[in-house]
């Protein structure tokens, strides 16, 4: 977690407590350093990992999540069963899990744009519904995944090794889902709305150099238009 991260959640909890009105951060851009190529991989990459993950079911089932709905870590682990309308396919985001002080603590998301709902291919929603058939005693407001940061990025790790593959972050799961949205011409409005930034800006800023392969296949395709291929 960066700098600013860690300042939206101290706030954040601040605020829910009755201590500040309002995050005095929202509005502040992202800090850091812009166009920095993002490691991601492929869905040939992840499906490897995937298969190594089976191994360790409530891991495997948070990855899933990651991977194809693009949550973010903190975001993912906050879930409880209320958050998941099966019927609807639907995950709602309304809180994370913040690390302040070496204490775990669940609250509002960074920014409004955080809390969104996320649609749920139909293998997922089988996926989550087989997954919370395993939970012993499912509580409604409880977190269906009780890892935590830590434990899951150790896991991560050992995945990846074990599976031969490069070395990302859990985060970096994010980024394979937007790469992955990106390469199939999705647009960037409905992209940056999925994962919960703040504007299109940010995500072009993340993800831009992306898009370039995107306008090459554009290119592609208008020439075959042209053509009557």
């Amino acid at each position: 977690m960066n700098i600013q991260s860690q300042f939206n959640s101290i706030i954040n909890y601040a605020k829910e407590k009755g201590y500040l009105r309002a995050n005095p951060l929202a509005d502040i851009k992202n800090m850091g350093i812009k166009d920095k190529r993002v490691e991601f991989w492929t869905p040939e990459e992840y499906e490897k990992f995937a298969y190594h993950a089976m191994e360790y079911p409530m891991y495997y089932y948070s990855y899933e999540i990651l991977y194809w709905c693009g949550l973010r870590q903190g975001e993912m682990l906050a879930l409880t069963l209320e958050d998941i309308d099966l019927k609807q396919g639907i995950i709602s985001v309304t809180k994370t899990l913040a690390n302040v002080n070496g204490k775990e603590i669940i609250s509002t998301p960074k920014t409004p744009s955080s809390v969104r709902k996320v649609s749920m291919p139909r293998f997922l929603v089988d996926e989550i519904e087989e997954y919370i058939g395993l939970l012993p005693e499912p509580e409604r407001e409880g977190r269906i995944f009780k890892s935590s940061k830590s434990t899951l990025n150790k896991n991560f790790k050992s995945i990846t090794e074990e599976a031969g593959l490069k070395r990302i972050t859990v985060h970096g799961l994010r980024h394979s889902h937007v790469s992955l949205l990106i390469s199939k011409k999705y647009d960037i409005f409905e992209v940056s709305k999925r994962i919960g930034h703040k504007s299109v800006k940010t995500t072009q800023d993340i993800y831009g150099h992306l898009f370039d392969d995107v306008q090459k296949s554009i290119a592609n395709d208008l020439d075959k238009l042209r053509r009557g291929a």
